[in-house]
Parts: C-alpha cells; structure tokens; sequence
C-alpha cells in the first residue's frame, strides 16, 4: 500500500528527523510517489532527500533513479526512436 508507506514514512521522518533510518523512509516515499506515478512530486521530494541525505545509498539511488533519467519523460530507447 503506497499511499500507506508514504504516510507511515513521513510521520517517522517527523518524529525522527536525524536517525539512522531517516534516509531510507524519505527513500520510501520517494518510491512509492513514483509508484503512484506522481512522478512531479516523486521529484521535489528527491531534491529535498539529496539537500539532506547526499551521499548515502539510499540519496544515490533516488537521485539516480528519479533525477537522472525523470520517470515522466520517454527513455532513451523512445527518444531516439523518435529521432528517427
């Protein structure tokens, strides 16, 4: 359940802002925002993780995933298709 696992990740994330599983709950909602296919707040949510969580596995697969190559646009493959 997304819409579960974003909400149960805030609250935690409120209630514990600096622990050691901050970075994987705001992972979860990042996840499961694209998930839902809010892919735009997937977005503002990963740029806040990385402001806060760079340089951790979990800031590094966001970014990677969510930032690098953004859900709400064609791939690569489709872009060059397109191309032609």
């Amino acid at each position: 359940d997304r819409e579960r696992a974003i909400r149960l990740a805030r609250e935690g994330n409120l209630r514990f802002p600096t622990g050691p599983d901050a970075a994987e709950r705001a992972w979860y909602v990042v996840k499961s925002l694209n998930g839902l296919g809010r892919f735009h707040e997937a977005r503002d949510e990963a740029r806040a993780m990385l402001a806060r969580f760079r340089g951790t596995p979990w800031a590094d697969d966001v970014e990677r995933h969510t930032l690098v190559y953004p859900l709400d646009q064609p791939s690569r493959e489709e872009q060059q298709e397109l191309e032609r």
